[in-house]
């Protein structure tokens, strides 16, 4: 198994069940590493790689709510499939598809789209991943603006024209075009729209 697989977490009170998705998984070139405690998958779950999670519906219910909660504490987005043992409790079901799970399936699961739906939790963990690369880069070039060139990209990217934002912070004309140079410089943005997305990853428009 390569260190560099994508990894498919399994956290599940039924060792069998948990020993056979790890199989399915190790069978395509992936790792699968089972937990029986939840607590025991927060402590170790950190991978530097695309991972998937497969929880128990046992995990997620009203009275047991800790995976939910830590996971949103950590700002964990895990794609999350869950499984329910036998005949699945409806009410749990319709909760855990609104919290953003992949599938809830119940057991046995069928192996061919039980790991369809691993291929597209390692996907969109690496779009994730992607995305908050993105915005550390952007957060990062925003933090190596000065206050002035902070305030001049905010009046920009509201549509606020180099005159219009020269009065507004009562300076000429070139400061405001020599702040937006820079702005433009340290956010290394090759156009005007591409600085507005970059912005708008975090929440700035």
């Amino acid at each position: 198994m390569l260190k560099s697989s994508p990894v498919v977490f399994v956290v599940d009170p039924d060792k069998a069940f948990s020993a056979q998705i790890c199989g399915f998984v190790n069978s395509v070139g992936l790792q699968g590493i089972s937990f029986d405690l939840v607590e025991t998958f927060l402590e170790t779950r950190s991978v530097d790689r695309p991972n998937c999670l497969v929880v128990n519906s046992v995990f997620l219910t009203a009275r047991d709510s800790t995976l939910y909660k830590k996971l949103e504490s950590l700002g964990c987005k895990m794609p999350m499939i869950v499984v329910a043992d036998k005949h699945g409790d409806v009410t749990t079901a319709v909760t855990v598809m609104k919290n953003g799970a992949l599938d809830y399936l119940e057991k046995p699961v069928d192996r061919s789209s039980f790991l369809d739906q691993i291929k597209i939790g390692h996907e969109r963990d690496a779009d994730i991943e992607i995305l908050q690369i993105s915005k550390r880069r952007v957060t990062t070039a925003i933090n190596s603006l000065t206050p002035r060139q902070n305030q001049v990209m905010k009046l920009c990217i509201r549509g606020e024209r180099n005159k219009a934002i020269a009065h507004a912070m009562d300076v000429s004309i070139k400061t405001v075009e020599a702040h937006r140079a820079a702005v433009m410089h340290k956010m290394e943005a090759k156009s005007f729209v591409a600085l507005v997305d970059d912005c708008r990853l975090i929440g700035l428009s």
